[in-house]
Order: structure tokens, then sequence, then C-alpha cells
């Protein structure tokens, strides 16, 4: 089974300067169905919908980041891989594709990720 969860940056307060920033999460995903044929694998997730302001606090400019995870039965969760983007890079475009940054090892068979 194959899930995400969205994270929003936060920098706190403490933590001035480039860089020092922690990932909060904002949403994990339900698997709606899948498609797994030998050339393409397909994942179709529930839809959802947020609030700007709960990804990124209002700045669309401000990075925003999934993480794809093979689920594992004993909660060992395999990273597969992320992309970061910002609200400004996904709105307003009927498809937009982000490239997939996988982990070292991680077998994915997919390598984009498209808003709609």
């Amino acid at each position: 089974m194959l899930f995400f969860i969205l994270y929003r940056m936060h920098v706190p307060e403490n933590m001035p300067g480039r860089g020092n920033h922690i990932w909060k999460p904002v949403y994990k995903s339900e698997l709606k169905s899948s498609n797994n044929n030998r050339n393409q694998a397909q994942f179709e997730f529930n839809q959802f919908s947020l609030l700007v302001q709960d990804l990124c606090g209002g700045e669309r400019d401000k990075e925003i980041k999934v993480e794809f995870f093979q689920s594992s039965k004993n909660g060992r969760h395999k990273n597969l891989g992320s992309v970061l983007f910002t609200v400004d890079e996904v709105k307003g475009d009927a498809n937009v594709e982000l490239s997939l940054v996988k982990q070292k090892g991680a077998k994915l068979t997919f390598s984009k990720l498209i808003f709609q």
C-alpha cells in the first residue's frame, strides 16, 4: 500500500537563519485505488482540500513537501521519495508535473506528481 504525507515548512522563532526549519505534517493520504501493470503503475488517492493558510501560512512562495511511503504492517514504512513545491508553482495550471526525488534504494515505478 502506498501513501503520502504533506508537510508545511515551519521556522521556529528561536531558530532564525537560512535552513533552520522543521517540517510539520498537515495531511496523510488514503489510497483510493491502484493499477499496477508492467509498463506503468498508477495510483489514485482520495480527493482532499486544504486551505492555503494551512499549507504555507499564506506565504505562497514558501516550500511545501510531499513524501511518499510504502506501507508496512510492522509500522516501519519505507520512504520512497519526496517532492518540494510552492503554491505559486501549482496554482492556475490544469496539469502540473513535478519530479520526485527518490530515496536511495527505493523501488518506485513512477517519477512524476501531477496536480489537477
